[in-house]
């Protein structure tokens, strides 16, 4: 790991304050920072290493966008089946001699595939479209793809899982049995991760979004209101950013709204309602806004809807410029 570095302590205990996202400057920072909160707490650290940090988070536009994080997570599926797309996937990736690490999360599994730098996350996503297909049994997370994304540290506890199971590398030679990755799973192993391949990937150069055909047709709802494809990718992960989340609330308040500014109060509160009822369906679809507290994401959405007749969603050309697109969707251009 490189340091500077993003860290996060998240709990596991409903209605629990949580903490927020904080940097850590050395290894020794870093160890601390495990000491003290692992099986107390889920920890986890950046997906991405990052070349310039501010006082209170990583610079977004020095992301080193240099892998592909893959998360394998079963949700109301058998863990075997995760297992099962773990290893079409490492076999695609065998073929390929491509590099690649693999990590037991204590509730799925995790593979980094590292590659050339690239200038733009796009390109990793291209790589993602055509590897998600091998993965026949649809446990492999679509949220994966993002500048922001943590990721569970090595050795530290899932306090997820009934058995309170550890995060731990894997093996090709592991990857037999869920049993046997489960007992090995009930100890850190404190063992280094294995890297298997010798070439970096090469990510597909993507159209630019102008000229690219559209990537992705499918409106999705989580509860009743149709969400971006970007958004739902920055939101249906354990700790979105202050930012996605401004974003998503903007978004649902334009679409209540009609597209306009809203003065009425009343009307505002209803549609905050509204707003914190899809929330809700959110964070009850699994491990996911694992900070949600109804009374804070209240009191900062009423901020949004209701100041100055509530602030808009964000266009198409600033999501893409701020990373969050995961391809040409239907909003394209706004509708």
């Amino acid at each position: 790991m490189k340091f500077p570095r993003e860290v996060w302590a998240g709990s596991h205990l409903t209605r629990k304050a949580q903490m927020k996202r904080q940097i850590v400057n050395t290894r020794e920072e870093f160890i601390t920072f495990i000491g003290r909160f692992n099986n107390k707490m889920n920890c986890y650290t950046s997906v991405y290493d990052y070349r310039r940090f501010g006082l209170q988070q990583a610079v977004v536009s020095s992301v080193v966008l240099d892998r592909l994080f893959l998360d394998f997570d079963s949700h109301d599926k058998p863990l075997d089946l995760s297992l099962e797309d773990v290893k079409s996937v490492l076999s695609y990736l065998d073929k390929q001699d491509y590099i690649y690490e693999i990590y037991f999360s204590g509730n799925g599994f995790h593979v980094f595939v590292y590659g050339e730098v690239s200038d733009n996350i796009r390109d990793i996503q291209q790589f993602f479209y055509k590897l998600y297909p091998v993965a026949k049994h649809g446990t492999l997370d679509k949220s994966g793809v993002q500048t922001r994304r943590l990721r569970r540290v090595p050795n530290t506890v899932n306090m997820n899982t009934e058995d309170f199971l550890y995060c731990i590398p894997l093996k090709k030679e592991d990857l037999g049995t869920m049993s046997q990755i489960i007992a090995l799973a009930r100890e850190p192993t404190f063992s280094p991760p294995v890297k298997y391949g010798n070439t970096p990937a090469r990510w597909p150069k993507a159209p630019s979004i102008g000229k690219a055909p559209i990537e992705i047709s499918k409106v999705e709802r989580v509860g009743k209101l149709p969400i971006l494809p970007c958004l739902n990718n920055s939101i249906m992960v354990e700790n979105p950013t202050h930012e996605a989340r401004y974003y998503l609330i903007s978004w649902y308040r334009t679409l209540l709204a009609n597209n306009q500014k809203c003065y009425d109060e009343e009307n505002n509160k209803e549609i905050l309602n509204m707003i914190i009822d899809e929330i809700k369906k959110i964070v009850s679809s699994g491990e996911v806004w694992l900070d949600w507290d109804e009374s804070v994401t209240r009191y900062h959405a009423w901020y949004t809807i209701n100041n100055d007749g509530g602030y808009m969603a964000p266009t198409c050309e600033k999501l893409i410029s701020e990373g969050y697109c995961v391809g040409k969707c239907w909003r394209f251009p706004e509708v």
